[in-house]
């Protein structure tokens, strides 16, 4: 589970997908020009599928966490 100080929590199994850039509504609209697009990546989740927008300190810490999630999840799946 990844905890976030505004008390938002996202389960591995709740998550529909990880995606790299900055693809998502938001970032799109408040961040254009703010953040490497390299660290930017979203995690869409939840019933009403909603958006976790982040930014790592690097390109490869960013590809470090899409990775790392993209096997949970894959494991997740392979469960059902």
């Amino acid at each position: 589970m990844i905890r976030l100080p505004s008390s938002v929590s996202v389960t591995i199994d709740s998550i529909h997908e990880v995606c790299e850039g900055k693809k998502s509504e938001i970032f799109r609209r408040y961040a254009d020009n703010l953040f490497d697009p390299n660290c930017c990546y979203s995690i869409y989740y939840g019933e009403r599928v909603k958006s976790l927008d982040l930014v790592s300190n690097s390109a490869e810490e960013a590809r470090t966490w899409i990775s790392g999630l993209k096997y949970l999840m894959a494991g997740i799946s392979d469960e059902d």
